[in-house]
C-alpha cells in the first residue's frame, strides 16, 4: 500500500527502490512491472519480470508488460509470443482485451 501511495505521489524512484528492499513475489514483480513501464523502462521490466513463479493471473500481467516492453525495444516476434501467452493466460475480461489490444498494436 505504501509503494502505491508513493507512485500516486509521482515518487516513482522511491517506491521503486522501497520495492527492492522486498523479497521476491509476484505481487512485487507486479508492482515494480507497473511502476518501471510508467516511466518506460522497457529493459527493467523485462529484468524484473523475467523469472518469476507462475501465480496465474499476475503470471499473465506479468506477460503482458514483457510484451509491451519487447515491442518497446524492436522484438516484435517475442511480444507477439508472450502477448498470445497472456491472452490465453487471462481468458475473457479487461486483461485478456488488454493483452489483445497490445498485440494489435
Amino acid at each position: 500500500m505504501w509503494v502505491e501511495m508513493l507512485q500516486h505521489r509521482a515518487a516513482a524512484d522511491e517506491a521503486i527502490e522501497l520495492l527492492n528492499q522486498l523479497p521476491p513475489s509476484p505481487a512485487k514483480a507486479l508492482s515494480l512491472v507497473e511502476l518501471l513501464a510508467d516511466q518506460g523502462d522497457s529493459e527493467g521490466v523485462l529484468r524484473a519480470s523475467w523469472e518469476v513463479p507462475s501465480e496465474g493471473v499476475i503470471e499473465s500481467a506479468l506477460l503482458v508488460y514483457q510484451g509491451w516492453a519487447f515491442r518497446q525495444i524492436g522484438e516484435t516476434e517475442r511480444a507477439i509470443q508472450v502477448l498470445e501467452l497472456a491472452a490465453k493466460g487471462l481468458g475473457e475480461g479487461t486483461a485478456s482485451q488488454i493483452a489483445h489490444l497490445e498485440l494489435a498494436l
